[in-house]
């Protein structure tokens, strides 16, 4: 079995970086699922993010380009492909957690991008948990979601942290910022096409779409690329591929 979890996450970045979030989040992908294909693996397991469903920002869209292009470049191949949507993991490399432990330890100013900014959360060993037990009971060309029950409103979250590990004095330090360039204020975790019906207590299960990309075609335009910095012919690039 091969877990693939290599992706470049940090939403804003890949916003400045777009040339590096194709490179790394769909080539670097699709030439492994290539590899696996090669060496007849029995299962790949893409680790994707709740950020590809309705993609807002660059990130989202070359996982959500990936979700849909492998399922159908293994699905005539003896390779069994799940894939497994993460929501936000806590005490993962960059989590907001620590950013808000750092300041709140630290007595700085306490920076919220909004108000109503929601997201869903997943401990590592959740996380963890659902990789393995999707790709050893899931079955190929599925989608596999924790159930992590209603989303957290960041600032509610913030406020029990402050009263956790600061002081009540400290609410007047935090500092609305505005979101951040590709940010939604409500993560989604499906489709509706997708059929999403409970697996069991612990994750959904969900149908995965197929789109038959040229892979050949779409690197070579991305090679070629005299600027790679040209966000806009990047961006047109990806938005023609039809990801619902």
């Amino acid at each position: 079995t091969v877990y693939h979890a290599a992706a470049y996450k940090h939403v804003p970045m890949m916003e400045f970086n777009n040339a590096e979030g194709v490179d790394n989040n769909i080539f670097g992908t699709l030439y492994c699922a290539k590899a696996a294909i090669d060496t007849r693996v029995e299962t790949f397991v893409l680790v994707s993010t709740d950020k590809a469903v309705n993609p807002s920002n660059i990130m989202g869209l070359t996982k959500r380009i990936v979700e849909i292009s492998l399922n159908k470049l293994f699905e005539c191949t003896s390779v069994s492909f799940i894939t497994v949507r993460f929501g936000n993991v806590i005490g993962s490399n960059g989590s907001v957690f620590h950013k808000f432990l750092r300041q709140i330890k630290s007595n700085q100013k306490i920076t919220l991008t909004h108000p109503s900014v929601s997201r869903f959360f997943m401990n590592i060993n959740q996380a963890a948990t659902l990789t393995i037990k999707a790709s050893v009971e899931g079955e190929s060309g599925k989608v596999y979601i924790l159930n992590m029950g209603k989303s957290v409103i960041i600032y509610e979250f913030l406020i029990s942290m402050i009263e956790k590990y600061g002081s009540k004095d400290q609410e007047s330090d935090i500092i609305i910022t505005g979101l951040k360039p590709g940010e939604k204020i409500k993560e989604e975790l499906f489709f509706d096409h997708e059929k999403i019906k409970e697996f069991d207590g612990s994750m959904f299960e969900g149908d995965l779409k197929k789109i038959d990309l040229d892979i050949d075609k779409f690197e070579v335009f991305f090679k070629n690329l005299k600027d790679t910095t040209n966000e806009k012919v990047i961006r047109t690039m990806l938005k023609k591929i039809k990801i619902y």
